[in-house]
């Protein structure tokens, strides 16, 4: 029997750009999937929606790749990014949004929020040793991207 992992992170992201160049890098998906560790593929399915697929990632006999679509929208004038899943597609749903906002003169803070729930298809009695790991590696991920997307601003 399966079991879900949820994991959800808010940070502040402070960039050494303007608001524009700041918001081009945050809605151009493919620009953003570069910045994210362990993309094996990201497929466009039209319609504002791509597939992600990342690396397989596991414990000794627990691995898995993560598996999930989401469908992308943007507001420039608000500063807004964001993304919900697109059902049916894979073994996650992440949705979330960015906020892209003045931080003063050549600088930018994004508001960056993100919501992963995982299916393991694995028995419930592994929880206890899959979700600390699928957390940590979540949350390790988004650091390696926001220093990607730090540097990548330069």
């Amino acid at each position: 029997m399966s079991f879900t992992v949820t994991v959800q992170i808010s940070k502040e992201i402070k960039l050494d750009c303007d608001f524009d160049k700041a918001f081009g890098i945050f809605s151009d998906v493919r620009k953003m999937g570069s910045f994210f560790p362990k993309v094996e593929k990201l497929e466009d399915m039209g319609e504002g929606a791509y597939k992600w697929t990342m690396e397989k990632m596991g414990i000794a006999k627990y691995g898995m790749a993560v598996v999930y679509a989401a469908r992308y929208s943007f507001d420039k004038e608000a500063g807004r990014i964001s993304w919900s899943p697109v059902p049916g597609v894979g073994n996650g749903q992440n949705s979330g949004s960015s906020k892209v906002r003045p931080g003063g003169p050549g600088k930018t803070i994004v508001d960056f929020s993100t919501t992963l729930t995982l299916d393991i298809p694995y028995m419930s009695l592994a929880k206890p040793i899959i979700k600390p790991f699928v957390e940590s590696q979540f949350v390790s991920m988004l650091e390696k991207f926001e220093q990607n997307v730090m540097r990548g601003v330069k």
